[in-house]
């Protein structure tokens, strides 16, 4: 063969590498016209074709996976970011509510629950979750904890036997109450005797002591300078005179806590329009927060408690109801309060025969558990050489408890740069083949343990799969005490985050967050390090306040940066949480000095939330007539789903459209005609044609401006 080779062998891959060998022997070999792929010239061609191709996508592999552009695998991720100080973070955990219901009441102080009982470890693979701390519970089954509250944050007192009619003070006034409080656990019924001469206490409304429950107001009206919201759902239907809820509005962040009246039934009405220049009347874009609902599922007639009254209710644990210790007075446990709404006639003040649990109550407690399990691995004995390396036997790895050498508890370094050489220090790394790795120091930096020590490590595995399970899908417990009779979830697990990098899209995020983390650390000296910040930050109580932010240089004056906030899912953040966030950046003034503050002390921040802009949307919608019942539906959630100050652009890796980092609608952008029209005709299969009238031209935002949800109006025409 004559002809010289006029193609890059390394750039192609089988077939283009085969046709080229098959183009070769035809020009020099003429007179061999075979292609049966069994003829041995063809199977040594097709031979050749495979080295070539082989040599050629391991030559691709390894200039892809040495970029961080261009990689697709986790182990790339793992090394390449690893030279910027950033680690890919293992699985987060989900966290579950377990109530578990006792089969008897329990006497004395009992350990109910011992610390790393087990949950649910059925299923293939099995999620099993664990309770991380020994519980005792005081038990008993009368003497319950009885106070008599006089009127809205009046005095206390407790009642140890009966309640006499000097206690009240003088004649009962609404807003008084009876608290019956167990401090370990949750019962459902009470009897009391309370014994009245001529009164008539007309209205008592039976509350609990709830730590979740808020939704939707059921309605808001406009009513001359302020706002008036039905609250029915979620404070109760029976007249709730005097209950506190706060009202928040998403639109805005600003939030007033009023008490609730009756009209024709409870409503809260607000002196103001929670920051709003032209209210919304639509429920969705307000929440009501309500700390005493009512008690559900109340049985026997609770609203006059004259007379001798066994008053029992389901257990407030549920999907929207959590019953949770709260401390009344000087006491602290599951409490529940006969609260006077109404009164008629002559009130005077009557008298109390000592509160008892009725026979049959059921009594429950409640626990948090986490996903995956603790394991105590025997790693092995240190031989006493310098930098030893031991790899945990267990994965998937969650996170570390403890190790030991020798009996002795270590710490764990990010590195050995600031260890002595004296220092019990060690490192616990992700290897490129998913083990984790303890590594000791080498004697200069970082001690070497003694030869023979025990090298033993406590930490917990699990969290491969989503541990994020629906309500009500955990049913057994491993907990090695008969007295609890059944388990169960009333809320979904929640939390679980998937190992960084374990996926194409978590892959995508990672590449972005890598170099991030090298843009700023703990100091902000421009408006981006304070956009950066800003969504890293979390509140007192763990509340993350940005998913996203804009920083204005000199956005309220000279030094000074306006920071604009649109909160998780795209809300608008509350008030108090914006103040946490400006003293994080400003810190405290001490007479003429700041003190704290990740700002620079010549700058000021004032963060704010961010403007909503609602985009109305009319549309006609000519869908085929198979796919014409569900159309509507889809195409109203793809619009709710995008327009949203957080949304995020899609972009196409390996075949599969995956969220980028990249936000979908930018600050002072525009909302496109064309791209709404686009998301209504990609929304579901079947459309035809898109005609809409509204908005009839690109939607222009202002600076500080994202847009949200407006009016959706889509009308579907099958065809």
């Amino acid at each position: 063969m004559s002809t010289a080779l006029d193609y890059r062998w390394a750039a192609f891959y089988y077939p283009q590498i085969l046709q080229a060998l098959t183009d070769l022997k035809a020009r020099d070999w003429p007179e061999n016209t075979e292609a049966d792929p069994h003829d041995p010239t063809m199977q040594l061609l097709r031979l050749f074709a495979h080295v070539g191709h082989t040599s050629a996508t391991r030559l691709d592999h390894v200039a892809r996976e040495r970029f961080w552009a261009t990689f697709r695998l986790r182990s790339s991720a793992l090394s390449l970011a690893r030279w910027i100080d950033y680690e890919l973070a293992p699985a987060a955990p989900a966290e579950v509510d377990m109530v578990g219901t006792l089969g008897a009441p329990v006497a004395g102080v009992v350990d109910l629950v011992r610390a790393h009982s087990l949950y649910d470890d059925r299923g293939s693979p099995p999620i099993v979750y664990e309770y991380l701390e020994d519980t005792a519970y005081q038990g008993g089954d009368t003497g319950v904890y009885t106070l008599i509250e006089q009127g809205s944050l009046g005095a206390f007192t407790e009642i140890t036997g009966s309640l006499p009619a000097s206690l009240w003070g003088g004649a009962p006034a609404v807003g008084y109450a009876l608290y019956f409080l167990h401090p370990s656990l949750m019962f459902t019924g009470v009897t009391a005797d309370l014994s009245v001469a001529g009164a008539d206490l007309s209205v008592v409304r039976w509350e609990y002591y709830d730590s979740i429950r808020a939704m939707a107001p059921d309605s808001v009206a406009v009513s001359g300078g302020g706002l008036v919201f039905g609250v029915a759902t979620v404070a109760g239907a029976t007249r709730a005179d005097g209950l506190e809820v706060t009202i928040t509005c998403l639109l805005t962040g600003a939030q007033e806590t009023v008490d609730t009246t009756w009209g024709t039934a409870n409503q809260a009405i607000t002196t103001g329009t929670l920051g709003q220049v032209s209210p919304s009347t639509s429920p969705g874009d307000y929440l009501v927060r309500v700390e005493w609902p009512e008690l559900p599922d109340l049985v026997a007639d609770a609203l006059d408690i004259t007379g001798e009254r066994v008053i029992e209710w389901s257990a407030p644990q549920t999907a929207a109801r959590k019953w949770a210790p709260a401390t009344v007075d000087t006491a602290t446990g599951y409490a529940v309060r006969a609260r006077l709404v109404q009164l008629g006639g002559s009130p005077v003040a009557p008298t109390l025969d000592a509160a008892t649990e009725p026979r049959g109550t059921v009594w429950s407690l409640l626990i948090q558990a986490s996903q995956g399990k603790r394991v105590i691995d025997k790693l092995g004995a240190a031989a006493g050489d310098a930098s030893e390396v031991f790899t945990l036997n267990r994965t998937p790895f969650l996170l570390l408890v403890s190790l030991t050498v020798g009996g002795f508890e270590w710490s764990r370094v990010d590195n050995f740069l600031s260890s002595a050489s004296s220092a019990r220090d060690f490192t616990l790394l992700e290897a490129a083949d998913g083990s984790w790795r303890v590594t000791f120091g080498d004697g200069t930096r970082g001690r070497i343990p003694n030869p023979g020590d025990q090298v033993v490590a406590t930490y917990r595995v699990g969290g491969d799969v989503s541990g994020n399970l629906e309500a009500g899908a955990i049913e057994r417990g491993r907990t090695g005490n008969r007295q609890i009779k059944t388990w169960t979830n009333p809320r979904a697990a929640a939390g679980w985050v998937e190992q960084e990098g374990a996926t194409a899209q978590s892959l995508e995020l990672t590449r972005a967050a890598a170099p991030a983390s090298l843009r700023t650390r703990t100091r902000a000296v421009t408006p981006e390090d304070c956009e950066n910040l800003a969504v890293e930050f979390r509140t007192a109580d763990g509340s993350q306040v940005a998913e996203r932010a804009l920083g204005v240089e000199e956005g309220n004056g000279p030094k000074t940066i306006a920071l604009v906030v649109a909160g998780p899912g795209g809300g608008a953040p509350v008030a108090a949480d914006l103040e946490e966030l400006d003293a994080y950046y400003n810190g405290i003034d001490r007479g003429l000095q700041r003190v704290g503050g990740v700002l620079l002390s010549n700058m000021a921040l004032t963060s704010e939330a961010f403007t909503p802009t609602p985009i109305d949307i009319t549309a006609s919608v000519e869908v085929r007539s198979a796919y014409a019942s569900t159309a509507k539906a889809a195409i109203e959630a793809s619009l709710q789903g995008t327009l949203t100050p957080t949304a995020k652009r899609l972009i196409l890796v390996d075949g599969v459209w995956i969220e980028s980092t990249e936000y979908l609608w930018e600050w002072g952008g525009t909302v496109g005609e064309a791209i709404l029209k686009t998301m209504i005709a990609t929304a579901t299969s079947g459309v035809v044609s898109v005609a809409m009238s509204a908005p009839a031209a690109d939607v222009a935002l202002a600076a500080k401006s994202l847009p949200t949800a407006g009016v959706i109006t889509i009308t579907i025409v099958a065809i």
